[in-house]
């Protein structure tokens, strides 16, 4: 069973847990740094977001700033890269990478309206995949993901190797060059599946109204018949952390 660390103490990450549950796994939500030789894998997660001084700007909208779990998230990224062991980044996740490898952020995205949902709910939005990429592999080149963010990518890190866009240009998936490195700025743990466990887990509660009506047109909505079903990413990423 892959053992997989999700460095997190500023709420509870239940959705990343349920979904690596659900696939096998024994995630590890851990609120300090530890070893990687502990873990198979380390999943870096939605969140609050990562500190502009961080790659060297003043604060220009970023919001719910979190110096320790900034902090905690870039040593254990950094030891996880030292071990060659795999990383998977998720929303905040994947801005953080960026910014590990020198990268910058767009701290306040123009087309908020259409990735940060209505501050409670996702939205669901187009996205293309790079031929021959990791997520073109799992959806095909053209697939529906949800969003639920204010912040982009902007400058690329080193190494980083484009994946996916969102139709408007936003960047939704990358890899790293040299390093096993797999990121979306969509999130995977709840999208296009439901799971049953302790509580309710659909994916239509976190979806705004828009989004519920799309899906309500049914099976014949182009949108609905491309909706990606995020467990692929985890099982991507777990294989990989067997070394398959």
């Amino acid at each position: 069973m892959n053992r997989i660390a999700i460095p997190v103490f500023s709420y509870r990450p239940d959705n990343y847990v349920a979904v690596l549950k659900h696939l096998g796994a024994e995630p590890l939500v851990i609120g300090a740094f530890d070893s990687a030789e502990h873990f198979d894998g380390l999943l870096l997660p939605g969140g609050c977001d990562v500190n502009p001084v961080w790659y060297g700007q003043p604060n220009l909208g970023s919001q719910g700033i979190n110096d320790a779990e900034d902090d905690l998230q870039m040593k254990m990224l950094e030891e996880f890269i030292r071990a060659k062991k795999p990383v998977l980044g998720v929303c905040r996740g994947m801005q953080l990478i960026n910014v590990y490898f020198g990268g910058s952020l767009v701290q306040n995205i123009a087309e908020r309206d259409t990735h940060n949902g209505d501050g409670a709910r996702d939205c669901l939005h187009g996205a293309v995949a790079s031929k021959d990429s990791w997520l073109a592999h799992l959806y095909g080149e053209h697939v529906y993901v949800n969003s639920h963010h204010h912040q982009a990518v902007d400058r690329l890190g080193d190494g980083i190797v484009l994946n996916q866009f969102a139709e408007d240009g936003i960047l939704e998936g990358f890899t790293h060059r040299k390093y096993p490195i797999w990121a979306v700025q969509w999130h995977p743990e709840r999208c296009g599946f439901s799971i049953s466990g302790g509580k309710d887990f659909t994916m239509q509660r976190f979806l705004k109204e828009s989004s519920l009506s799309m899906l309500a047109e049914g099976t014949g909505n182009k949108n609905t018949d491309r909706l990606a079903d995020g467990r692929m990413v985890y099982r991507f990423f777990l294989d990989r952390c067997k070394g398959e």
